[in-house]
């Protein structure tokens, strides 16, 4: 906008009509009026201080604290680090989704397989993929109502990780988008 406000500006001097003016830049006649009168005050259109509250709680320091918070341990819970660095959990919120583009993930239960397992498993299936082609007259139903390998009982939505992208927490584990 500061470009256009320039080209008015210039084509002001150049003692072209208002109408004229609006029309080539496709702008109204009161922003053509405005941009005349702030250039007849303060002769340049760079940004200026505006009134405003300023900030407390989202500062480039609390913000650093917060990024470094994170890095120790992304595991950290947003309450939690609400607590420790004394600042508001909405506050600490913020700063994540919006100064640091982080998400806060939450963790979800997952079968514990090593490697070995999962390649069993994938021959097992290659191997009943190919009997049921060849025997087409069964129908087979199958149920998943068995996890294999938890660790601890915990509340997985109060389980959090703080990352940019899934893929960037750790890879033993699963986590959903909220």
């Amino acid at each position: 906008m500061e470009e256009v406000r320039k080209k008015i500006a210039a084509r002001i001097d150049a003692g072209d009509a208002v109408k004229d003016i609006a029309e080539r830049f496709m702008v109204s006649k009161s922003i053509v009026y405005k941009v005349k009168s702030l250039y007849n005050v303060f002769k340049d259109f760079s940004n200026r201080p505006r009134s405003g509250r300023p900030r407390k709680a989202r500062t480039e320091g609390n913000i650093k604290a917060v990024n470094d918070a994170i890095d120790a341990n992304p595991r950290n819970i947003i309450q939690k680090l609400a607590r420790e660095l004394n600042i508001d959990k909405t506050a600490i919120s913020t700063i994540v989704r919006k100064d640091l583009g982080l998400k806060s993930r939450a963790c979800t239960k997952v079968q514990g397989l090593t490697a070995l397992q999962r390649q069993k498993r994938l021959d097992r299936c290659k191997k009943l993929l190919k009997k049921c082609k060849r025997r087409t007259d069964r129908v087979l139903i199958f149920s998943d109502e068995k996890i294999f390998t938890v660790d601890a009982i915990s509340n997985s939505r109060a389980t959090r990780y703080i990352a940019k992208r899934p893929e960037d927490v750790d890879p033993g584990i699963e986590y959903v988008d909220d």
